[in-house]
């Protein structure tokens, strides 16, 4: 039960005086904003229990009404730009009360209003998280690959139509994410226990990605904004003004960055455009880039290609597509205008941020190839992990002569009202830059499976229905399931060992007990391991996800193929090459 000093009191939030409840647990480590769904409001009693357990684990909530008693109505309901709005309004409400000012801010949205916080989080970097129930990120579906702040969407089982908007946003999305499906329930999460499931979710979520975390070294600088971070930017390129360099955008977010540079640089502006080509069936795991231009250019990632070995013919399908997506931002980006002619000059490649690098990689390649004099990586926000493999050239790709080209500067760190390190590169040889894998990290120890692996995962017990079992692997589009009692894992079960050993034994249909067709033979991971150990696990029993256990071998996640992929490095990434090839659809 929650201590009396965490119950939520009636509070207004400017300019507007939409009423709200806030609740402050003592020691509270975060806020989370609710955003409510179609024809809900402040009071209702989902969100109401949801916000009740996360004050247990320490959250503040505030539940408001994000329309006027004026204003309800169905149009209003569905007006995506006014719910983000007024979230917006929340949270800058928030930053300026005294008790809240330190809270990093995670917004909670059901229905439409998980739009709104999608929206209003995309034009937010400081937002943390958000956790949307239910929610239709359809409806935000134009930012969702501008949303920086970790999302996990959660929906029923039984909810068809919303799981199948939620499956395709969960695609669209190139944040921190996760997709959890609750098997049987309904839109409203009424049925038995659906909504325990979403509080104790949302709770991991929050806690985990609203954590205090680490404070800055003392040579860190500050970001306010996309702007502010385009102005210190171009401070720190002053040098390059006197070469007339050419300003190239990576469209959105670091379009206002480097028109602050542009400005300040005297230069001309443009965009770099480039689409990722995702693997089969897990997009967010990038297996190279299409990069525009008169020939528009397929930049891959030869390492995760090699681990992968997707199937003949889906590079050049996947190339045909997104090819024809840059030629649709060609026309919105340039009105028929030409591209900038880079040949000899000096090119500045701007950005707000990357992540592992892979568009900014492949879009510096395809300049050297076009012969750019020399070539500036400038952004404001990335993991040090990144830019500690190193930026190195490749005088093998791309064609011609190598252009004399350089790092000029990149400034690494989070923008928002977080800290930034800044750190100039020294110049390189010539040629393209991009990470060099075989450079050995500069991390303290080796990456752990507790650091990428998946904390919520469905297990059947072994009493269970094969029937049941089937719908759960088909709600989470997956072909295996743990199979334990009281998190001990006792066995895995597989839709191929249902197929084969129930229906072709044609034993009595899906009424089958799950302990009959499980396999005892479980092989797994612990959560201390090393990235490598469970890659050779994988590899040497050709696998594609395995259970985790902390050492008292209870079950505590999984780790796919995709996570171990987007870390590998040197043994590990030659274990994997060895895993069987992916389907067109293929099963975890």
């Amino acid at each position: 039960m929650d201590e009396p000093q965490s119950e939520s009191k009636p509070v207004r939030i400017p300019p507007l005086g939409l009423d709200a409840l806030l609740g402050v647990p003592d020691g509270a480590k975060g806020l989370v904003i609710f955003a409510h769904g179609s024809g809900s409001g402040r009071h209702s009693p989902r969100n109401n229990q949801v916000a009740a357990g996360l004050r247990q684990a320490h959250l503040a909530t505030l539940l408001l009404d994000l329309l006027r008693p004026e204003e309800e109505g169905r149009a209003n309901v569905f007006d995506i730009e006014l719910l983000a709005s007024r979230l917006a309004a929340a949270a800058d409400w928030a930053r300026g009360e005294p008790r809240l000012e330190p809270l990093p801010i995670g917004y909670f949205g059901a229905s439409t209003g998980a739009a709104g916080a999608l929206v209003a989080a995309a034009r937010d970097t400081s937002i943390r998280a958000v956790v949307s129930r239910g929610g239709r990120p359809d409806l935000a579906a134009d930012v969702l690959a501008d949303v920086k702040a970790a999302t996990l969407l959660v929906v029923g089982g039984a909810d068809t139509r919303v799981l199948d908007w939620n499956r395709a946003a969960f695609e669209a999305l190139e944040c921190a994410k996760e997709l959890i499906v609750v098997p049987g329930a309904g839109h409203l999460f009424e049925e038995p226990g659906a909504l325990q499931q979403v509080v104790r979710h949302a709770r991991r979520w929050f806690t985990r990605f609203l954590a205090p975390r680490r404070a800055p070294p003392s040579w860190h600088v500050v970001f306010a904004d996309r702007r502010d971070a385009g102005r210190q930017l171009a401070a720190a390129l002053a040098a390059f003004k006197a070469e007339h360099p050419v300003v190239l955008a990576l469209p959105r977010g670091g379009v206002p960055v480097a028109f602050e540079v542009a400005k300040a640089l005297g230069a001309p502006l443009d965009v770099a455009l480039v689409r990722k080509i995702g693997a089969p069936g897990h997009s967010e795991l990038g297996l190279g880039a299409i990069v525009d231009g008169k020939d528009p250019q397929m930049i891959l990632n030869e390492e995760v290609v090699r681990l992968v070995r997707p199937k003949a013919g889906y590079l050049q399908s996947e190339k045909t597509r997104q090819v024809q997506e840059l030629e649709r931002r060609r026309r919105l980006y340039r009105d028929g205008r030409p591209a900038p002619a880079v040949e000899g000059r000096t090119v500045i490649v701007v950005d707000d941020g990357i992540a592992t690098g892979g568009s900014a990689k492949a879009v510096l390649r395809a300049l050297s190839a076009q012969h750019a004099g020399k070539l500036v990586l400038a952004v404001p926000v990335a993991p040090p992990d990144t830019l500690e493999g190193g930026f190195c050239p490749d005088h093998g790709r791309g064609g011609g002569a190598p252009a004399q080209t350089r790092l000029g500067r990149a400034m690494i760190g989070r923008t928002g009202r977080r800290n930034i390190r800044r750190g100039p590169k020294p110049p390189s040889p010539a040629g393209h830059y991009f990470l060099d894998p075989s450079r050995k990290s500069q991390r303290e120890r080796p990456m752990q499976i507790q650091e990428i692996m998946t904390r919520s995962v469905d297990i059947v017990d072994p009493n269970t229905t094969i029937r049941d079992a089937a719908r759960k692997m088909r709600a989470d589009n997956v072909g295996a399931l743990p199979v334990g009692e009281n998190d001990r894992l006792v066995g895995m079960v597989t839709d191929r060992d249902i197929v084969v050993r129930a229906v072709a034994e044609d034993r009595a249909g899906g009424n089958t007990a799950v302990r009959e067709v499980m396999s005892e033979r479980v092989y797994y991971c612990f959560e201390d391991d090393d990235v490598e150990q469970a890659a050779k696990v994988m590899s040497e029993h050709q696998v594609r996800r395995l259970p985790v256990l902390n050492r008292n071998k209870r079950l505590t996640g999984v780790v796919a193929l995709a996570d171990l992929g987007r870390a590998a490095g040197g043994a590990a990434s030659k274990a994997l090459k060895g895993v069987s090839e992916a389907t067109e659809n293929p099963r975890r």
